[in-house]
């Protein structure tokens, strides 16, 4: 009975695959929950920066879930169909990070323009900070530790979860700046640059992991061509 209970905790710590899709899972859910406040925070209030915010979370969100079931359907498939649809795939989940990634440049705009409402306390702000932080390491070490894998779904899901970590960066520092105090010109400006470094990383970011996604790809292939020759 010891050993059938203490199956799920075995496999959740063993394999990397299932706690990426869970934990990808877990974190989707919170994200779209975060989407869903801020859509009804702009519609409310009619702010075009919580709809932009809204808009860009459900598309991250979206983009989650098209891996995890694409992954599921190519399961699926015979070795030959599979690294037929598997290249277009990956390409295809890039281009839309890398399409997200110019979403983004809409609420940054609004935060520079200081036309981002914030209502909070200076602790609310800390504890946004705490888990931002927490949100940032995790992500590091986690999209690390996929760069070891050889799997396209564990590392397409860490770049998402990295590139949402490096976002939260972005709505962390305009709440800093304008709880703090009114903001004046130069922490706009100061806003601005750090903004375009982030969104910089960012795009340093996808490209150098679609790069290595194709790799991993061709990587496969050539095994599966050593193996069939022999």
């Amino acid at each position: 009975m010891r050993k059938l209970q203490s199956l799920p905790k075995r496999y959740f710590s063993q394999s990397f695959t299932f706690k990426t899709i869970f934990t990808s899972t877990v974190t989707s859910v919170v994200t779209l929950a975060f989407a869903l406040y801020n859509g009804v925070i702009g519609h409310m209030k009619h702010t075009e920066w919580n709809i932009a915010i809204c808009v860009y979370y459900l598309l991250l969100c979206t983009l989650r879930a098209y891996i995890v079931l694409n992954e599921r359907k190519l399961q699926k498939l015979s070795p030959e169909e599979r690294d037929r649809h598997l290249v277009p795939d990956v390409h295809s989940s890039f281009i839309t990070l890398i399409v997200l990634n110019g979403v983004l440049v809409a609420p940054i705009i609004l935060m520079i323009r200081n036309l981002r409402p914030i209502h909070a306390t200076l602790v609310f702000a800390i504890a946004i900070a705490a888990f931002t932080t927490y949100k940032i390491v995790i992500a590091i070490i986690n999209f690390r530790r996929a760069t070891k894998q050889k799997k396209i779904l564990i590392h397409e899901l860490r770049t998402i979860n990295l590139v949402d970590a490096l976002v939260s960066i972005l709505l962390l520092q305009n709440t800093l700046i304008t709880v703090a105090a009114e903001p004046h010109d130069a922490l706009l400006g100061l806003s601005a640059y750090t903004s375009a470094v982030i969104l910089g990383l960012i795009t340093t970011i996808i490209v150098l992991s679609y790069r290595r996604a194709i790799l991993m790809i061709r990587e496969v292939k050539n095994k599966e061509e050593s193996a069939e020759n022999r």
